[in-house]
C-alpha cells in the first residue's frame, strides 16, 4: 500500500526515534517504493537552516527513495477549499490535500494540526501507535 510522508517521521528517522515497529514499517515503505512526499516535505526537512551537512546527506538519501508528488492545481484548490474550510497551517494544508487528492494514507506525528482534516476523509497513520 502506497503512503505520504510527513516531515516529522522523516526526522524521527533520521534521528534514530522511532520505535522499532515503526521504523520496520517506514523501512519497508522505502523498500518497496510505496512512500511518497509533498514537496512541501522536502522543503521542510531539506531548508532546515541548522541541518549539520552529514543530516542532510542522509536526509537526501532518505529522499533519493521516495517519490515526491509536485504541488498540481488540483492540490492548489483542493488546499484552499481545506483552508478556507477549517484553516491551518498552509503547510499542514498542502500536505493534507496532497494526501487526499491521491487517496494516500498520510503517516504523521503531528496528529494534533491534522485532526482537521479527517472530515474531508484524510487518512492518518501514527508510526509511534503500532
Amino acid at each position: 500500500m502506497r503512503h505520504l510522508i510527513d516531515s516529522n517521521p522523516i526526522i524521527e528517522y533520521l534521528n534514530g526515534t522511532l520505535p522499532s515497529l515503526g521504523k520496520a514499517f517506514f523501512r519497508n515503505l522505502l523498500e518497496e517504493g510505496n512512500a511518497f512526499v509533498s514537496d512541501v516535505t522536502r522543503i521542510e526537512v531539506l531548508g532546515y537552516p541548522r541541518m549539520a551537512p552529514g543530516d542532510r546527506q542522509q536526509a537526501l538519501h532518505v529522499f533519493s527513495r521516495l517519490a515526491s508528488i509536485p504541488m498540481e492545481e488540483e492540490i492548489v484548490e483542493l488546499t484552499i477549499h481545506l483552508r478556507s474550510s477549517v484553516g491551518g497551517q498552509t503547510a499542514d494544508a498542502i500536505i493534507a490535500a496532497t494526501a487526499i487528492q491521491y487517496e494516500l494514507p498520510l503517516i504523521t506525528r503531528n496528529l494534533e494540526d491534522f485532526k482537521r482534516f479527517l472530515p474531508f476523509h484524510l487518512a492518518i497513520i501514527d508510526l509511534h501507535q503500532m
